[in-house]
């Protein structure tokens, strides 16, 4: 994989242990949106049913409903903004989320960070 990638100018990122959730775009933007979108939706729907359950039928109508307003490209975009990954902004990530343990320096791993995405 290693050979094809650098044969082919693909350029592979590793995210630092520990700190994915910083750094994971489509769970910053739009995963976290359509679960918000989600959730309203049935709030609302069981609201508007009182005493009946959401059935795997309207499971798929209102999930539908909520991907198509949230899972936009300016969404994803704005995703890859929020972690620093593009543009490239090292500084998103705080210096504590690359506290994993007592013995292991903050600004080490942010080096480190840095050196992996460098490009």
């Amino acid at each position: 994989m290693l050979q094809y990638a650098k044969e082919h100018n693909i350029i592979l990122l590793c995210f630092p242990s520990h700190c994915t959730h910083y750094l994971q775009p489509l769970d910053r933007s739009v995963f976290k949106s359509v679960k918000s979108a989600f959730y309203k939706s049935c709030q609302l729907w069981l609201k508007q049913h009182a005493g009946r359950l959401i059935t795997r039928y309207q499971f798929g109508e209102l999930l539908s409903d909520c991907w198509g307003k949230s899972a936009t490209p300016e969404n994803a975009t704005s995703g890859f903004r929020a972690t620093g990954i593009y543009p490239f902004n090292p500084d998103i990530i705080p210096d504590y989320a690359f506290s994993i343990a007592d013995h292991v320096d903050a600004n080490e791993m942010s080096r480190r960070w840095s050196a992996t995405f460098a490009v």
